[in-house]
């Protein structure tokens, strides 16, 4: 990607294909900062407004898959995963993983049809 900011600490990237932003590789955190950073974060299934953040994820697999017949997985679903909280309300089948809280790593092995990550 080209370069789209810099703050003296980190070079931020522009794909020039989709235009996502991000991060060169050497300043992306460690494993043990990137846990420590979502560690301070306060990630409560009942949080309205935590629940309001991720309904736009909600409602797109509502609007495009049906509970009984398709199966999803929250991938990175921290400390608190909402998604699968909120879907599981709905009677979707969804199993969450995270790489530091919900390391089930046998959840890998499985084909979905939706993953919220």
């Amino acid at each position: 990607g080209k370069e789209f900011y810099s703050n003296g600490e980190r070079v931020y990237l522009e794909c020039s294909n989709c235009k996502g932003i991000f991060v060169r590789r050497e300043d992306l955190p460690d494993a043990d900062k990137e846990k420590e950073r979502y560690l301070s974060h306060n990630n409560d299934v009942n949080d309205l407004r935590y629940r309001e953040f991720v309904s736009p994820i909600v409602r797109s697999v509502v609007e495009n898959f049906d509970p009984q017949d398709h199966v999803g997985l929250d991938f990175g679903a921290g400390t608190g995963p909402v998604i699968t909280k909120i879907l599981s309300e709905l009677d979707y089948k969804i199993s969450a993983y995270d790489p530091f809280f919900l390391p089930d790593a046998d959840l890998l092995k499985n084909s979905y049809d939706f993953i919220a990550c």
